[in-house]
């Protein structure tokens, strides 16, 4: 047992005071002493979160409640060290680690707030996870399939991609049922309260059919494929994810799920940093994990190996896990209902959308499927394309027809080809209270540059955002000659695949680093999951969704914007089917289907609409 004073250490674990420490020459000095704990009474600890109110700040750190003068402190350096040598064999402080920054390698930081080994061997790693190099890391016997709610993690084990929310939550209420969790997208996440939060919080995950996250698990999500410090990078970015200095101090607030789409790991784990702090398995109110949106540090707390250990956040929260046995078929946002229509642009002899489906982001280089078929059967319905047309080459589409707006509102374009005559919106379609940040919530479609397009739409949502501003939402056939343009290209620049005009997965490939340092053409079609013609690769990517208009020549002749990729745009027809073209962001094989004649009838994730009316 040790005695601790909540002050910092230094690396070799001895109070810091100054530029000396008390040890530093063997010297006790008692005036030296004593002026640190004066500072200390006086020092507000940086790693704590705001709740307006002191009962926020742990014990430890408020303002000393005894007399300060000089006598006082000396007197109680004495008997403070006088205590701690008997107690602990002549030391005075027991070392406390915060994150692994903390511990020298290969430690890391404990739960308990001490530095050690996180496994010797696999079973110290919980479900679907094995001890490699004294760390736990995801291990697989055999593919899984995870529910269509949660992400796969290196085949290993499955985790909801959004934070725990009750069933009856909206983007305004947590709402009030408590008997399971759901992972679902714009609605405020389920808050913990009580000293009962961590049973509270398997409970729901049991009920719902899973349980809660271990900490290996939970760590592995956050920190992705590359082990990074934040589920999004290395590097601290205050507008990324929902943290103190997102909205500042006189703003900061809970966001419903998934409110900022750049807040995720490079699995597609949704605000694990940030928003709320996450409960995992066997834990408690300290041993809580990913920081909340009212963390005074946020670049601390916000870590994915931080652990408060000493003092207890409140904003808790939590999120569930699974490993699927062999014998579950949980169904995967690539899964195809068997009984379902795809006869329209399905590649032959397809197993099964998943070979060339989107990630969400689930899927590492390797898992991608390397020889799909890109023969596939075009859209040949003739309101698509004249009969007669030539497909041209791939000359500049843009220059073969004059933009207009005539008769549209000024956020659309004018497309006049065969029988179809229609308005278009530029754009995206975003919600109305979009900002660069946050998709916003409030149902009113606009089409406008800049902001964060409308996500995880479906027919009833993107229906009414449309007809909320006065349009209606693009018909399958509209949406096909808005894409191809009157000359009907493969996509909607040209009929030649460019993994750098649209945002699509092999966008932002890593091609600076690694395999793919040094090479000439970066990105190249299939960076993310093939080796280039030059000897390196594949070299992964850091795909994510981008503002509205962000590559400005992702346009069809029309000048219609982002049709190919960044989202999926979902079409109204009567069929009962839900189709979504034009591909986005996390496609794995985007030059298959970013293509105009592609139709996603799966239910893909990233999932938004454009929006038409008739011209006056």
């Amino acid at each position: 047992m040790g005695v601790s004073f909540g002050g910092r250490l230094d690396r070799k674990g001895m109070l810091a005071l100054g530029k000396k420490d008390i040890f530093g020459d063997g010297i006790l000095r008692l005036r030296d002493f004593g002026d640190w704990v004066r500072s200390q009474t006086r020092r507000e600890r940086p790693k704590n979160c705001l709740n307006a109110s002191l009962a926020e700040i742990p014990m430890h750190n408020r303002s000393s409640p005894w007399p300060r003068g000089p006598a006082y402190f000396t007197f109680g350096a004495i008997c403070v060290l006088f205590f701690a040598s008997m107690l602990h064999g002549g030391c005075l402080v027991t070392e406390h680690c915060y994150s692994n920054v903390d511990c020298q390698v290969p430690k890391v930081c404990l739960a308990d707030g001490t530095c050690g080994f996180q496994c010797v061997i696999d079973s110290d790693c919980g479900a679907g996870m094995g001890c490699i190099d004294y760390r736990c890391q995801p291990k697989s016997t055999q593919p899984i399939e995870c529910p269509a709610d949660m992400v796969n993690i290196a085949e290993a084990f499955c985790i909801d991609r959004f934070e725990a929310s009750r069933p009856d939550a909206t983007s305004t209420s947590e709402g009030m049922q408590s008997d399971k969790a759901t992972s679902r997208a714009a609605v405020m996440p389920w808050q913990l309260f009580g000293p009962n939060g961590n049973e509270t919080a398997r409970l729901a995950c049991l009920n719902a059919g899973k349980d809660l996250c271990t900490p290996q698990q939970w760590q592995v999500a956050c920190e992705g494929r590359a082990k990074t410090v934040y589920g999004y990078g290395n590097t601290y970015e205050p507008e990324t994810c929902n943290g103190i200095d997102t909205y500042g101090l006189s703003g900061f607030h809970l966001l419903p799920t998934g409110s900022l789409s750049r807040c995720h790991s490079d699995w597609g784990v949704y605000d694990i940093n940030g928003n709320l702090w996450e409960h995992t398995l066997h834990g408690s109110d300290r041993t809580i994990r990913g920081g909340a949106y009212n963390c005074k540090d946020s670049q601390t707390l916000h870590r994915c190996d931080y652990i408060p250990g000493d003092w207890e956040p409140t904003a808790r929260g939590f999120r569930c896990c699974l490993v699927p046995s062999a014998e579950i078929d949980a169904g995967t946002d690539a899964s195809v209902d068997a009984s379902a229509d795809t006869s329209v642009d399905a590649p032959p002899d397809s197993a099964t959308d998943s070979e060339v489906g989107c990630l969400d982001p689930d899927v590492v280089p390797s898992d991608v499927q390397q020889d799909v078929v890109s023969d596939v059967v075009q859209d040949v319905s003739a309101d698509t394309q004249e009969s007669g047309t030539e497909a041209s080459t791939d000359a500049p589409v843009d220059s073969l027809i004059e933009v207009s707006s005539e008769g549209c509102p000024e956020d659309m374009v004018r497309i006049q080809h065969g029988k179809h005559d229609l308005c278009m919106d530029i754009y995206e379609a975003s919600h109305i209270d979009a900002t660069a940040v946050a998709q916003g919530m409030l149902m009113i479609a606009t089409s406008r540059p800049g902001v964060q397009p409308w996500q995880w739409a479906d027919l009833a949502a993107a229906r009414t955002g449309c007809q909320n501003a006065g349009k209606r939402l693009c018909r399958l056939d509209e949406w096909v000659v808005g894409c191809s343009g009157p000359l009907g290209t493969v996509y909607g620049y040209g009929n030649t695949y460019d993994p750098a005009i649209c945002n699509g997965i092999d966008t932002y490939c890593y091609c600076g680093t690694g395999t793919c340092a040094g090479l000439n053409v970066c990105p190249y079609p299939h960076c993310f999951s093939q080796a280039s013609s030059e000897g390196g690769g594949p070299c992964g990517a850091m795909f994510h969704v981008d503002v509205t208009g962000a590559f400005p020549d992702c346009r069809s002749p029309w000048g219609v914007y982002d049709i190919n990729g960044n989202v999926w745009e979902l079409t109204d027809t009567d069929d009962g089917q839900e189709h979504f073209r034009g591909g986005a962001y996390n496609c794995s094989d985007s030059e298959e289907l970013h293509r105009c004649d592609h139709d996603g009838t799966w239910g893909p994730s990233a999932r938004g609409f454009r929006c038409c009316k008739d011209p006056e």
